[in-house]
């Protein structure tokens, strides 16, 4: 019995350690690729996301044929359309970043995020169309269709 619980606390400690050591990986790849688009400090812009989740975005985008259109509704302070805007920028592709950046539903409280939202994305700046207005204000003439992906994460 003391051996069997020894030996599953074991595994448990060497589950958790692969799984930081996989997140550690992923992280090093996400900051290489976030430097190839001349976007290293993608990293520390504030998010409500996980890195897998940031991660999981740049792969989509990435994984997208050439000129690929995306649109993003919530763009906050730019953290997702960074790694939207890197992946699908590697084929000529293009992201449409549509919010208010007034953070009218943000735990932040209510402020103008537009322009830190501008000087975090400014590496990818001509791969993005700012479409300032609330979701449901958007019309067909807001982006050009097809749209190849769309990320909705707003209120």
């Amino acid at each position: 019995m003391y051996k069997s619980r020894f030996s599953t606390k074991i595994i448990r400690r060497l589950n958790a350690y692969a799984a930081r050591l996989a997140c550690s990986c992923e992280s090093a790849l996400r900051t290489r690729q976030l430097a190839d688009a001349r976007l290293e400090s993608a990293i520390a812009i504030h998010t409500h996301m996980t890195p897998r989740e940031l991660g999981v975005l740049y792969d989509l985008a990435a994984s997208l044929p050439a000129n690929a259109r995306v649109l993003e509704v919530g763009s906050y302070l730019g953290a997702s359309s960074c790694r939207l805007a890197a992946g699908v920028a590697q084929k000529g592709g293009s992201l449409y970043c549509v919010d208010t950046w007034t953070n009218e539903t943000m735990s932040e409280g209510l402020q103008d995020t537009f322009t830190q939202f501008r000087e975090n994305t400014a590496g990818v700046s001509s791969h993005i169309t700012i479409v300032r207005k609330r979701s449901e204000e958007m019309t067909a003439f807001d982006f050009h269709l097809p749209l190849q992906l769309a990320f909705i994460d707003a209120d």
